[in-house]
C-alpha cells in the first residue's frame, strides 16, 4: 500500500469509515466515469428534436451556454465538498457532515433516496435510448418512411425553407441514396427485448473482476471523447448547406410547439427547450461516488 492510499485510508477512518473497496482507480479512470455517465453524444440525440421544437437554434446554442455556466458553478462547489469528504456515498454524506442533528437525518434520508432514484431512471432512460438508436439505424438500412423522390412537408417559414435538401438522386451533394420502401420496424415486444438486454448487459458489467471494469470505464470514456471530436469535425466538413447566421444566433422557433403540445406562452416553451441541454449534463457526480476507489492524484 502506498503512502498515498495510506493517507486517503487513514482520511476515511478519520470520517467514520472503514477502508473496504479496493483502491486503485487513476485519474483517468475516475474522470471517465463522469465522461460515459454524461455521454453528451447520447444526450444531444434523444433531445435535439425537443430543442428544435421548443425554441430552435436559440436553444440550442444560447441554452446551452447559460446551461453550462450554471452546472460549471454547482460542479464546483460539489468538486470542493468531495475533496473534504471523499466518500462513496457523495450528496447525503455531504448533508450529514454539514447539518444539525435535528434536520441531518431527515435531509440525508431523502437525499440518498433521491440520488439512488435518478441513477435508477437515468439507466433505464440510457437504455431506451439506445433501443431507439438501434431502431433508427435498423430502419434506415432496411428502407425509409418516405419515397426519396418525395421530400417529407417541412414548416413553410422562410428560415427553415434553405435546410431542406432535394431528394432526387444527383441534385445536390449531401444527397444519399437510401434503400427505398418501407423500413423495418421493431415490434413493441422486440423493443422491450433489446431494452431489457441492455440493463442486463450494464449489470453483467459491474459484476466483472475490477481490472474489467477499470478497462471498460476507460474505454467508454475514450470512446465518448473521441465520438465528440469526430462530430465536430465530421459534420461541418461534408455540409454543402448552412443557415444563415442570423437565423442560428437568433431565431427563436415557436409555431412547432405551438401546433405540437398547444403551448403559445415563449418563456414555456424556452423552459421546454432546456431539456436539450439539461439532460446533457446528468451524471457528472460519478466522479464523486468512485472516491473511496480512486486514489489521490493530486
Amino acid at each position: 500500500m502506498g503512502v498515498s492510499e495510506v493517507d486517503e485510508v487513514k482520511k476515511l477512518e478519520g470520517l467514520g469509515y472503514a477502508q473496504v473497496l479496493k483502491r486503485g482507480w487513476g485519474r483517468f479512470t475516475n474522470i471517465a466515469v463522469t465522461i460515459s455517465a454524461m455521454a453528451v453524444l447520447m444526450s444531444i440525440y434523444s433531445t435535439f428534436k425537443t430543442g428544435l421544437v421548443n425554441g430552435g437554434p436559440v436553444v440550442c446554442l444560447w441554452a446551452w451556454i447559460w446551461v453550462a455556466l450554471g452546472n460549471i458553478c454547482i460542479a464546483l462547489g460539489m468538486a470542493e465538498l468531495a475533496s473534504a469528504y471523499p466518500t462513496s456515498g457523495g450528496m447525503y454524506f455531504w448533508i450529514h457532515q454539514l447539518s444539525n442533528d435535528t434536520w441531518g437525518p431527515g435531509l440525508c434520508w431523502v437525499t440518498g433516496w433521491l440520488n439512488l432514484l435518478g441513477q435508477i431512471a437515468s439507466l433505464a432512460s440510457s437504455s431506451s435510448i439506445i433501443t431507439n438508436i438501434l431502431s433508427d439505424i435498423t430502419l434506415l438500412s432496411t428502407g425509409t418512411a418516405y419515397c426519396c423522390n418525395a421530400p417529407p412537408e417541412l414548416p413553410s417559414t422562410p428560415p427553415l425553407a434553405p435546410l431542406a435538401p432535394p431528394m432526387a438522386p444527383g441534385t445536390t451533394a449531401d444527397y444519399v441514396a437510401l434503400p427505398t420502401g418501407p423500413g423495418r420496424h421493431f415490434t413493441m415486444q422486440q423493443s422491450y427485448a433489446i431494452f431489457v438486454g441492455c440493463i442486463f448487459i450494464t449489470t453483467l458489467i459491474n459484476t466483472l473482476p475490477y481490472k474489467y471494469v477499470h478497462w471498460i470505464t476507460e474505454a467508454g470514456g475514450y470512446w465518448n471523447i473521441l465520438g465528440v471530436i469526430i462530430v465536430i469535425i465530421v459534420i461541418p466538413a461534408v455540409a454543402t448547406q448552412h443557415a444563415s447566421a442570423d437565423w442560428v444566433f437568433r431565431s427563436f422557433e415557436t409555431a412547432q410547439a405551438e401546433s405540437a403540445s398547444g403551448i403559445t406562452d415563449k418563456f414555456n416553451i424556452f423552459i421546454m427547450g432546456l431539456l436539450l441541454p439539461s439532460y446533457s449534463f446528468i451524471g457528472y457526480d460519478g466522479a464523486a461516488h468512485m472516491a473511496e476507489e480512486s486514489l489521490n492524484f493530486i
